[in-house]
C-alpha cells in the first residue's frame, strides 16, 4: 500500500492486535490508539478486572472488538491457549505488542543466592516475549 497522505497513514481498521500488560501505562496507551485507528484489541494480562474495565470502556467509545483472554506471560501453556483461542475468536493476528515486564528491586549481590527475582523478570520480560513472537508468528 502506497501512503500519498498522513490522513490514513495509520488506519488499522480490520487489523487484529494483541497488546499484552494492558491495565495502565504504556500499554494502556498502545491499546487505546490501536483502538482509535480501527483495530479490533485483543488484551491478553493477568489482571482480569483492570483488563475487563478497559475493554469495556473500548466497547463504550469505539465500534471495534474486543476482547481479553486471562494470560500469565511466563507459562508457556497459559500464553499457548490465549494465542489459539485469539485466533480462534479473531481469525488472525496482524499485530503483537509485548508489553508485559516486570522489574526487580534492589541490588543483584543483596538476592539470595537462587537469585529468584532475576530469573522471574527474566522470564517474563525476555522469555515471555519471545514465548508471545514464537506463537503469534507460528500462525
Amino acid at each position: 500500500m502506497h501512503i500519498t497522505s498522513m490522513d490514513h497513514a495509520f488506519d488499522l481498521t480490520g487489523k487484529n492486535a494483541i497488546v499484552t500488560r494492558v491495565n495502565k501505562g504504556i500499554g494502556l496507551g498502545i491499546a487505546s490508539a490501536f483502538a482509535q485507528q480501527g483495530a479490533n484489541v485483543i488484551i491478553m494480562a493477568r489482571d482480569a478486572v483492570t483488563a475487563k474495565d478497559v475493554v469495556e470502556d473500548f466497547k463504550g467509545k469505539y465500534k471495534n472488538k474486543y476482547a481479553f483472554y486471562k494470560t500469565d506471560i511466563s507459562d508457556f501453556n497459559s500464553c499457548k491457549q490465549s494465542v489459539n483461542e485469539a485466533i480462534k475468536d479473531f481469525g488472525s493476528i496482524n499485530v503483537l505488542v509485548n508489553n508485559a515486564g516486570i522489574g526487580t528491586v534492589g541490588d543483584l549481590l543483596d538476592m539470595d543466592e537462587d537469585l529468584t527475582p532475576w530469573f522471574e523478570c527474566q522470564d517474563i520480560d525476555l522469555n515471555g516475549a519471545v514465548r508471545m513472537c514464537y506463537l503469534v508468528c507460528k500462525h
